[in-house]
């Protein structure tokens, strides 16, 4: 991945067509996301992939800003995002990307618990198949091992950190507010497909929604694979 320039370059343009400047923008986050990001250090990766989706995003605002004019000044905020995730990798952290401090366990991360919901969206399915909870809590961690990377500590037991998980869910006690809202709905949407797919239907999607959890967690970026360079 190129070195990115943080500096926007003020140069006159052609009127601005939508759709090309849709299409720039979709290959410019196809780019950020998908290119070589020139560093084994996954956190620097991620940061930087960050930084330069900004950078296209605030591209683009800027050209908006030729049709809505209500939009002026608001790619200097997508420019500022950009140049805060940049110094990080300076030791220097913008106020708004230093952690608020709580009275309390700090919770884990919202993409942390975005695999979790994942897996009991998983689990609900297979008990809403047929299963107990047990068996399926048993099976999901036989066969989605790398799900163990969701887990607060990597020596707990992933069968039960499952039903753990399950029971914060269901019983709205995790902190982070948008992951419990997203399960009500993933627990309505499983409902009505109870009753509307087989029992066999409704396993193979729970499957389905179970890989894609462990490829996620596969993806999470861990403070262990915060490695110095």
């Amino acid at each position: 991945m190129v070195k990115v320039e943080y500096d926007l370059v003020e140069r006159k343009r052609p009127p601005i067509k939508v759709a090309d400047a849709v299409s720039r923008y979709v290959e410019g986050l196809k780019y950020a996301f998908t290119a070589p990001a020139g560093t084994d250090n996954p956190v620097k990766a991620m940061r930087l992939r960050y930084a330069v989706a900004l950078l296209e995003t605030t591209n683009f605002v800027k050209r908006a800003e030729e049709i809505y004019p209500s939009l002026e000044g608001a790619f200097e905020r997508f420019l500022e995002l950009t140049n805060m995730i940049a110094d990080l990798d300076l030791g220097v952290a913008h106020p708004v990307l230093v952690p608020s401090k709580i009275g309390y366990r700090v919770p884990d991360r919202a993409d942390v618990w975005a695999v979790r919901l994942n897996t009991v969206v998983g689990l609900e399915g297979l008990i809403r198949a047929g299963d107990s909870r047990t068996k399926a809590a048993k099976q999901i961690a036989k066969r989605f091992k790398k799900l163990s990377r969701a887990l607060r500590n990597p020596k707990d037991d992933l069968e039960g950190s499952i039903k753990s998980w399950q029971s914060s869910l269901r019983n709205g006690t995790t902190k982070n507010r948008t992951v419990a809202e997203n399960c009500k709905y993933n627990m309505h949407m499983l409902d009505a497909f109870a009753h509307l797919l087989i029992p066999d239907g409704l396993r193979a999607m729970s499957m389905e929604r179970l890989a894609a959890a462990e490829q996620h967690a596969i993806h999470l970026v861990l403070n262990d694979d915060a490695i110095c360079d």
